[in-house]
């Protein structure tokens, strides 16, 4: 049985081409080519012939696409196909943004981004399952790179945040901050601390930056 790796994506473009493509997706269960499997008529091999991508050509279909914009790694594949529509966001510049989710085996759908990199600006946020990997594209739009939590704690910090994450950690750990002279970065100070880490009960995500 895979790992499954859910991937949350934002695509940025013209107003007309944004909401082409989410006219296509809200439209996905009544298109009279649609197949069903496991992964309901959102699967993503028909989402690849809805975008008129040969499934042949594709990397990865097991999986499906949801209208869902903040899935996590414990997402469980939607019951039925009556999700909510996708929607776009207008912008003042006369531009779109629309933000989605994929949930696929293994790894993200590398035939599902270059389709879209030839269409829009994108950005994305991956991570299996298990926590193997925590990938994120284009801090433009995803500028979340680092997560921690604990009790009664759950915070998400942008990329330059470094230093907030080490204070919120230390503080979490109940530890005094490294002085400048002994100054470590967010990942020295993970591996430094990674027993006190596990034994609390600590999540310190860094997510690498593509």
């Amino acid at each position: 049985m895979p790992n499954w790796c859910v991937t949350n994506w934002k695509i940025k473009g013209s107003e007309e081409d944004v909401r082409a493509f989410v006219d296509i997706i809200n439209d996905l269960p009544n298109r009279p080519d649609v197949e069903e499997n496991g992964f309901g008529k959102y699967w993503l091999k028909n989402l690849a012939v809805a975008l008129g991508v040969d499934p042949d050509t594709c990397d990865n279909l097991r999986g499906c696409i949801d209208t869902d914009s903040g899935l996590c790694a414990s997402w469980v594949f939607p019951e039925s196909d009556e999700m909510e529509k996708l929607e776009s966001n207008i912008l003042d510049d006369g531009n779109a943004i629309a933000a989605f989710s994929t949930s696929s085996a293994w790894s993200m759908p590398d035939w599902l981004a270059n389709y879209l990199e030839d269409r829009f600006e994108i950005g994305y946020s991956a991570t299996d399952e298990f926590g193997n990997f925590h990938i994120v594209y284009n801090t433009n739009l995803f500028p979340w790179v680092y997560e921690l939590h604990a009790e009664d704690f759950w915070e998400e910090y942008k990329i330059g945040e470094e230093d907030k994450v080490i204070k919120d950690l230390c503080r979490i750990l109940e530890i005094d901050e490294p002085g400048q002279k002994n100054r470590k970065t967010l990942k020295e100070l993970v591996s430094t601390h990674q027993d006190e880490i596990y034994d609390k009960e600590i999540e310190m995500i860094i997510y690498d930056i593509e």
